[in-house]
């Protein structure tokens, strides 16, 4: 609040300070006016004057001043004295009250009530310090800006702890994560070590709580076999035997079996882990499959290696059916189509069944099989006439009693003629082709005819191949795993 400075004036003093200023001016410029007129001109030189000293009482006494009770008090103490000097003992017939004040940002207000005496002439003048800060202000004002300056001190510092923050929480979270795929791996760990001991545990059961069969197989094998195994095909030769129904005679503990020891072996062998076993040659798989058709026990072929033709290398020309089985061709121009599967130890016969219109066959009618090199070869080139585009390929000219080798350079590095034999060419026959990967020889077989050995030092992973020359007609391929043999 701005600070009020209270004047008051003797009007009988400034009667006889005007007196004495008109006999003054008598000496001197006279100019005509009237009497009030002089009196208001030194009265306001006498008030300008005196407010001038006030300002100078008001800069000493500041606190004074903004004390508005005190400064009350004080005016009407002073009137008050005032008049007893001036009138005497003359009473205060009548008091006005009049008010000044100033309004400040919090709405207060100062009161000064002036009281007015009678018969005496007073006159009031308030001075407002407006230009003069208090001392209290000024406190207030540098205490304003350390609080601006601390709180904008305490802003900053908690940006950045929030940003500290921040990179922390990240930080953690990915150690979080972390740590979670970790902890789930090391989950799936313990639970995979803990169902492996559970399935130990009921096979180590299942192991010694069953009943255990020795056999003498042939005098040469003495084999000790579980009896759920032996009886695993219901209706076999071998659960017969042993499902207890039969009272069966043993030679020296064991039970005497008139088989040749090592197919029976691998007899067992598939029982227990139904999958083919591996055989040494050809006469050993035969002998393999007729030890099973003996003990009347069925055997398929797994999915896995059943060959068929393949859709990424076929010629346009051609054209697939019955899931890749069989292709058909309905053009004169030829085309080479590779199979699926490559040759090996476990995959190492297939045979093609071929189906041609002979009444309309011409001179360019013909078939070559064969094997060939993927890694090659160029799936564009299926249509190619030339054995430039054959690189690495075996193959077996059905009609023309050919033997043609090309190297991996694309040059044909050996021919064979009067191969083969005609063999009944009708409009269906069967073409084979065997290899072996112990010799890496490959003969080939026609309508059940083994034709001899074909090629020598044939490696391994080739894949079957066929050539088609013939203008309307199929080929489907049957997946056996020996050829059907005609003397």
């Amino acid at each position: 609040m701005g600070a009020v400075h209270i004047i008051i004036f003797n009007m009988n003093e400034l009667n006889d300070t005007l007196e004495e200023e008109n006999s003054i001016s008598s000496f001197g410029d006279y100019r005509p006016q009237s009497e009030n007129n002089r009196t208001l001109d030194l009265s306001s030189n006498l008030i300008n004057r005196t407010a001038s000293n006030s300002d100078i009482q008001a800069e000493d006494h500041r606190e004074d001043i903004n004390n508005s009770s005190d400064t009350a008090n004080f005016f009407q103490d002073n009137l008050i004295q005032n008049n007893n000097n001036i009138g005497g003992n003359n009473p205060i017939s009548t008091v006005h009250e009049r008010s000044y004040s100033r309004h400040s940002n919090d709405s207060s207000v100062e009161r000064v009530v002036v009281p007015a005496v009678n018969n005496q002439n007073y006159i009031l003048q308030a001075v407002e310090l407006d230009d003069i800060p208090s001392y209290e202000e000024e406190q207030k004002s540098g205490l304003e800006m350390r609080m601006e300056e601390m709180i904008d001190d305490i802003f900053s510092s908690l940006n950045n702890e929030e940003e500290k923050i921040t990179k922390i929480k990240i930080e953690l979270s990915k150690q979080k994560e972390r740590f979670e795929k970790y902890r789930n791996e090391e989950n799936k760990k313990t639970k995979e070590e803990k169902e492996k001991w559970e399935e130990n545990k009921r096979r180590a059961i299942k192991m010694f709580s069953q009943d255990i069969i020795e056999l003498n197989v042939g005098g040469t094998h003495k084999l000790a076999i579980a009896k759920a195994t032996l009886c695993k095909v219901e209706n076999s030769g071998l659960s017969t035997m042993f499902n207890g129904k039969h009272k069966l005679k043993t030679h020296k503990g064991q039970f005497f079996i008139d088989r040749d020891g090592e197919i029976f072996s691998k007899v067992l062998s598939y029982l227990r882990n139904d999958k083919i076993p591996l055989f040494k040659d050809e006469a050993e798989e035969t002998l393999f499959y007729e030890e099973l058709n003996y003990w009347a026990i069925p055997y398929t072929m797994p999915v896995a290696d059943v060959i068929t033709f393949d859709p990424l290398w076929c010629a346009p020309s051609l054209r697939l059916e019955a899931g890749n089985k069989i292709v058909t061709k309905r053009s004169f121009q030829h085309g080479t189509i590779f199979c699926n599967k490559y040759f090996s130890c476990e995959r190492a016969y297939i045979e093609f069944k071929v189906t041609i219109n002979t009444h309309i066959r011409s001179q360019k009618a013909n078939i070559f099989i064969g094997l060939v090199n993927k890694t090659k070869h160029n799936p564009d080139q299926l249509l190619s006439t030339y054995w430039k585009d054959s690189p690495s390929s075996f193959y077996w000219d059905v009609w023309n009693c050919k033997l043609i080798k090309v190297n991996e350079n694309g040059v044909q590095s050996g021919m064979v003629g009067e191969y083969g034999c005609g063999c009944r060419n009708e409009d269906v026959n069967m073409l084979g082709m065997l290899y072996d990967c112990s010799k890496e020889t490959v003969t080939f077989y026609k309508n059940g005819i083994c034709l001899g050995i074909g090629f020598h030092n044939v490696p391994n992973y080739l894949y079957p191949a066929v050539d088609l020359w013939f203008e309307t007609g199929q080929v489907e391929i049957l997946n056996k795993k020996r050829p059907d043999i005609e003397e």
